[in-house]
């Protein structure tokens, strides 16, 4: 393994140890899915559309 790659992969993990505590702490992924899930509403998307949306767009991003 290349020493990019090894760095990528060291932030990479931190990134997701820090996401996955805001998660277990505050519940962010829920909070951040209702509020992407309200902003898609809010610009015309429908509701059964927007809310499986914004869980696949957070579900990438996290």
């Amino acid at each position: 393994m290349t020493d990019g790659a090894k760095e990528t992969m060291k932030y990479y993990l931190g990134y997701q140890v820090i996401m996955q505590a805001l998660d277990i702490m505050v519940d962010f992924t829920g909070t951040a899915e209702d509020g992407l899930a309200y902003a898609l509403k809010y610009v015309g998307l429908p509701a059964w559309l927007a809310e499986p949306a914004s869980r696949a767009i957070v579900f990438f991003l996290l």
